[in-house]
């Protein structure tokens, strides 16, 4: 209630207020010259696009496959890499801020299922949804996510993008959010949703025996995670073999949204959780987009 008095107050003494979940995040340590350089360079060696490793990695899945779009979907490529793109025609409702970006897994039935959590994505929280089709050789797995977001940040000309990984598809999301999170990136990762995710390349299903002999597991995802300045949500999925999910959450630089759902999109829509951080990613990114202009 207003009393009619003014009150003056000395500009210095005024504080911008600072959410707690960013108080959060910028308590995050900067990564050292040297992992900003790791995570800018890395790559597996080529010795891992090895067929047995192939053989493992893609079970199930055609590596030549190129789905057809679908009545809220169209194709396109980006730097090579074909994808589904949806919510990308003239449609007023969806905003044009952020891109979500759905890494896959090969799972039975995975072309069904990956269209319908776009659309969710897409109906849910109005955002453009890509998924890429492609199936890259190991070695190239990393530099193909980082010219993937250039060339989507471009083209579709977004301001911020939000990554979903499903199983295989966490280690892409995974190391391009710990790169794309970082402070001054333009374009950066908002949000990292991580469902069914991988904690180690070593205990994926088939490549025990293929990779018993390794001092250490390749991906690093421990350090990777930790570097990660962005908010993450874990879904828990169905694991395949170990479950992983607190061990993510534990290697999580900020204390995640832990979902023990066995998907994220049951029904038609994803879970309400994940819809009010999916928006809460957009909004974050709109402001900084206006302070931009």
């Amino acid at each position: 209630m207003s009393t009619g008095h003014h009150v003056h107050v000395v500009s210095s003494n005024l504080e911008r207020y600072v959410s707690e979940e960013e108080r959060r995040l910028q308590a995050i340590p900067h990564p050292t010259s040297e992992q900003l350089q790791y995570l800018r360079a890395a790559g597996l060696p080529e010795h891992f696009d090895d067929p047995k490793i192939m053989v493992a990695l893609y079970a199930g899945m055609s590596l030549d496959a190129s789905p057809e779009p679908t009545p809220y979907s169209c194709l396109m490529h980006f730097e090579g890499t074909q994808c589904l793109v949806f919510g990308h025609g003239p449609a007023n409702d969806i905003q044009r801020t952020v891109v979500v970006i759905l890494f896959q897994d090969n799972c039975e039935d995975g072309d069904k299922e990956l269209n319908r959590l776009a659309v969710a994505y897409m109906v849910g929280v109005s955002v453009r949804v890509v998924v890429p089709l492609s199936s890259p050789l190991p070695s190239c797995w990393f530099q193909e996510a980082r010219t993937l977001i250039e060339a989507i940040k471009v083209e579709l000309s977004c301001e911020a993008f939000i990554l979903h990984g499903i199983g295989r598809g966490s280690i892409f999301a995974i190391h391009a959010a710990a790169e794309f999170s970082q402070r001054g990136t333009t374009a950066p990762v908002e949000l990292l949703v991580l469902e069914t995710g991988i904690a180690s390349m070593l205990r994926m299903p088939g490549m025990a025996g293929i990779l018993m002999e390794l001092p250490k597991d390749p991906l690093l995802h421990r350090m990777k995670l930790g570097l990660t300045r962005c908010p993450v949500v874990l879904v828990r999925g169905v694991p395949p073999i170990v479950d992983e999910f607190d061990e993510l959450a534990g290697w999580c630089s900020t204390t995640p949204t832990k979902l023990s759902d066995s998907t994220s999109c049951p029904g038609d829509g994803l879970l309400s959780e994940l819809v009010q951080a999916a928006q809460k990613a957009v909004e974050r990114a709109t402001k900084k987009a206006k302070k931009t202009y």
